[in-house]
């Protein structure tokens, strides 16, 4: 029907876009903050010592080897398929930058319309700090809770509708809690 290739358009523009915006030169700069720095090296110790389970326990024993290893177990796979660089350290925030502004799309879709969705989704792709600055293109822990955070509104919504689905509510709270130790 119309609204569904509205839809499809929509969300395929928005993706492309956000896309875009996240992956162009994403390997271009070295690690723009301390905290990248030490992350990086973190998930670097981890990939050095072969270990898939635990934390490394080399020589970052302080506040950035106390994280929660949700993230360094999800880059694992892109370490081991691209290498140890800039483009790998920063690709799994691209990854979820991209399913969050998703996520905005169809919780605006579900509460209005499509349109609404997108604009959702652009306005908040176009946020400064989002766009060019740390949250999507910097190797760092906030992208998870966002993801976490828009990820359980938005099954607290369909939730409210169908009754069912609380398993993915406790799920999203979950990810946030491993991801992001808060």
């Amino acid at each position: 029907t119309k609204k569904e290739k509205t839809t499809l358009i929509l969300t395929a523009v928005l993706i492309v876009f956000r896309a875009f915006i996240i992956f162009r030169n994403l390997d271009k700069n070295t690690p723009l903050y301390y905290d990248e720095a030490l992350y990086s090296a973190k998930d670097i110790e981890f990939m050095k010592e072969g270990q898939s389970l635990f934390q490394p326990k080399g020589e970052l024993q302080n506040f950035y080897n106390i994280k929660p290893p949700l993230k360094t177990w999800m880059k694992y796979p892109i370490y081991k398929v691209f290498g140890i660089n800039t483009f790998s350290i920063r690709a799994l925030d691209g990854v979820m930058g991209i399913i969050t502004v998703l996520l905005l799309f169809l919780i605006g879709k579900r509460i209005f319309n499509a349109w609404a969705g997108f604009a959702a989704g652009f306005i908040f792709v176009t946020f400064k700090g989002l766009l060019t600055d740390y949250w999507a293109r910097v190797n760092g822990y906030d992208s998870g809770a966002i993801l976490g955070t828009v990820a359980f509104f938005y099954f607290f919504l369909f939730y409210r509708e169908k009754k069912a689905g609380w398993l993915w509510c406790g799920l999203s709270l979950t990810f946030i809690t491993y991801f992001k130790h808060i």
